[in-house]
């Protein structure tokens, strides 16, 4: 299907390119990306003995899947073909080098008022000053958010 259509995909208004999205929560050009950074990135998996080697496009379409949808490692399964253990052992992989190389890029903190502004609404950024006076008003909140974020890393 990706070969056959990757024109009409490209072209976010399309129905193939929508109902892509809807299925795997990143439109196609973002997949392609993905794809091309896993084939450099991330050590390929030896075949099992007697099988083809599995594509890195039905592995990251297999991740987006478990991600966007929240499917299981063994709807993977029925859908690609993938065993359970070979798509986990990729899945953890591809999470471990999003959080390391891909989330930095691609997420960021605004930086200016006028980026907080364009991210959130009105009620939302009540909440923010809140949040940034209760932060220097209460030094006791401050550490025990440093807390919380070494106990979440470790």
């Amino acid at each position: 299907m990706l070969r056959e259509q990757a024109e009409v995909l490209k072209d976010p208004n399309s129905t193939q390119a929508k109902l892509f999205r809807r299925r795997f929560r990143v439109p196609y050009p973002l997949f392609l990306l993905y794809v091309e950074w896993a084939t450099d990135e991330l050590e390929s998996m030896p075949p099992l003995a007697g099988w083809p080697p599995v594509p890195m496009t039905l592995k990251v379409l297999g991740v987006l899947r478990i991600l966007g949808t929240g499917c299981s490692t063994d709807a993977v399964l029925e859908l690609s073909g993938i065993s359970e253990s070979h798509m986990s052992k990729f899945f953890h992989q591809f999470c471990a080098w999003g959080h390391e190389k891909a989330f930095p890029v691609w997420v960021t903190w605004p930086k200016t008022t006028a980026g907080t502004y364009g991210a959130c609404n009105d009620k939302t950024l009540i909440r923010f000053d809140d949040f940034i006076r209760e932060l220097r008003e209460n030094p006791l909140y401050t550490t025990n958010i440093e807390y919380k974020l070494k106990v979440a890393v470790h």
